[in-house]
């Protein structure tokens, strides 16, 4: 991997690609492992490590060294085996970091060392070509990687022009305690590709599903939710609503959810089975702030918000817009108040003044529950003079 240059406080890593085949014989041996990926395998080799000496401690000639000693493992066939099942499975970014979590986990085992394990993954998010960093002073090694992507309440820094997020703030309870002046950082991949948090498809999921049941109109629902949804999004970040409100929703869940309300719709005019979704994501579930219930903000998929024993109206909102673009294919605008997330279909009739945007009327259907029962174009009394941003537009492909 590797040039090494200093400055001031940053020890920047400009990483020059080196030819495997013509130093094979100098790196060390690999062995064959099976690592389980949501109900699918990967097999893979992966390099033995008997000659690293893992870090300690935060100490920058020791993390230094260990860096040296990862790039003389031989990591070919590893990468050639996670690219190929990236290619095979079609995983996006999010999934694909899993996978490489996994095999750091299978190299450098996270409980043993956790410097080694996270080191590892950085060297792995180098060699499968995206541009990273490891930061680390007297408490934390943090994880980064560029993304051009919008992440909220994660620390997040600039380096030649390129914006960098952290991707293990979890490993210390969302805790940032690092200053500038204290800490280093080493780049990788300067050049390489940013990494990207939009979900366009999910794997094939393994079967094992919990039921939720939820009442609403004196009628009891049962929704299969796949346990490994949780998994996967555990410790995914709080995104834009553009890559919120359009995640999708695995097979197990889609196929117990949308037959299930479709049945209710049935007799139903457009108008009815819009306002009986409203309802349907404004009372069917408990409603409680996110810092409340979560300690933090966070953004739920639709099929998180499922999931969740308690949601707000950025979760319900998105399981909203997701049930009625499904089911209805209409237009719609997310609103954002100052402390408020809603939604507005384009209809023939509502309640109220419309919202007029790009030539068609919008009318609000508010998905959370508030003080009064609300109709479709009604909306809180607070609200109705406040000034708002349209967030997301979404208008059916034609």
């Amino acid at each position: 991997m590797q040039q090494w240059k200093m400055n001031s406080g940053i020890l920047a890593v400009c990483l020059i690609a080196c030819t495997f085949f013509a130093a094979a014989h100098s790196k060390s041996g690999t062995y064959p492992q099976i690592i389980p990926f949501y109900g699918d395998t990967l097999q893979i080799q992966l390099p033995t490590t008997e000659s690293c000496k893992s870090p300690i401690n935060l100490d920058e000639n020791a993390i230094t060294q260990f860096i040296e000693e990862l790039d003389n493992l031989n990591w070919q066939s590893t990468i050639e085996n996670l690219e190929r099942f990236r290619k095979e499975k079609r995983l996006d970014d999010w999934l694909y970091y899993q996978i490489i979590r996994k095999v750091a986990q299978e190299v450098f085992p996270k409980q043993a060392n956790y410097y080694a394990y996270t080191i590892a993954k950085w060297h792995l998010l180098d060699e499968l070509g995206y541009a990273a960093a490891i930061s680390f002073g007297e408490e934390q090694l943090l994880l980064y990687v560029h993304t051009k992507e919008s992440i909220f309440n994660l620390p997040v820094h600039q380096y030649n022009n390129k914006q960098y997020v952290c991707l293990n703030l979890h490993d210390y309870q969302f805790n940032y305690h690092q200053t500038g002046g204290k800490s280093r950082s080493i780049y990788s991949n300067e050049f390489g590709k940013p990494f990207s948090y939009q979900i366009s498809s999910l794997p094939t999921l393994a079967s094992t599903t919990t039921t939720r049941q939820v009442k609403f109109q004196e009628v009891h629902f049962e929704f299969q939710l796949n346990e490994s949804i949780q998994q996967i999004f555990k410790n995914y970040p709080t995104v834009d609503y553009a890559v919120q409100f359009n995640m999708p929703m695995s097979a197990a869940t889609y196929g117990s959810l949308i037959p299930t309300i479709q049945q209710q719709l049935k007799g139903k005019s457009q108008q009815a089975a819009i306002e009986w979704l409203m309802q349907f994501t404004r009372y069917a579930f408990l409603y409680e702030p996110d810092h409340s219930y979560f300690g933090r903000e966070t953004r739920l998929s639709p099929e998180q918000t499922l999931f969740s024993p308690a949601s707000d109206c950025e979760d319900r909102s998105a399981l909203f817009y997701f049930l009625v673009k499904e089911l209805f294919n209409l237009p719609m605008i997310v609103l954002e108040y100052h402390d408020h997330l809603t939604i507005a279909v384009a209809l023939e009739k509502g309640k109220g003044k419309p919202i007029m945007y790009q030539g068609k009327k919008y009318y609000v259907c508010e998905p959370t529950p508030q003080e009064i029962d609300l109709r479709i174009g009604e909306l809180p009394q607070k609200y109705r003079s406040a000034p708002f941003d349209i967030v997301l537009a979404y208008q059916p492909h034609q």
